[in-house]
């Protein structure tokens, strides 16, 4: 069952990029950058859920049953063609938590629906993810969002390297 506060943000949303750890990401994201108990709720476009959803699938197959999957689903809905909209597939994002599953599909399974933008939030409360961040030529770590270090004032690299996907 779908979170009902999930499409209720009162402060604006930044654009950011989020990784679990150093093993999932990074993404590219639009957050509150309030974090709640130490962890961030990104939104994602439908492209990024996409790559996301390849990445959850290759972990669930590596390890297993404790993993959960995103999915998009899509279908080309004839109907509308005929009406004369646009050929756009409808669209389904499902979440599914393998390690819940014996409990009953309302445990284990999850239509994430889009925000008002369109954006899908995905694992809010579950993941733990962080804000991706880039090294100033001194070191400092700083979140991908912020254009400059606070310590020495030198700008973030265009290009993401391998040193910046790291969560602060």
């Amino acid at each position: 069952m779908p979170d009902s506060n999930q499409h209720q943000r009162p402060t604006p949303l930044i654009e950011s990029r989020v990784c679990i750890d150093d093993s999932f990401g990074p993404f590219s994201a639009k957050l509150d950058p309030t974090d709640r108990e130490g962890y961030l709720t990104p939104f994602f476009t439908l492209d990024t859920v996409r790559e996301l959803a390849v990445c959850t699938q290759q972990l669930c197959a590596e390890y297993g049953r404790d993993s959960e999957t995103i999915h998009v689903l899509s279908i080309l809905d004839v109907a509308d063609s005929r009406a004369g909209h646009e050929d756009q597939p409808r669209v389904v994002v499902v979440q599914i938590r393998w390690q819940y599953l014996d409990e009953g599909a309302e445990s284990a399974v999850s239509i994430i629906e889009p925000n008002q933008d369109g954006l899908y939030q995905i694992g809010s409360d579950d993941w733990a993810w962080g804000f991706v961040t880039w090294s100033c030529p001194r070191g400092s770590q700083t979140p991908w969002h912020l254009p400059h270090c606070d310590c020495c004032h030198a700008l973030r690299p265009e290009v993401v390297g391998t040193d910046t996907a790291g969560p602060d």
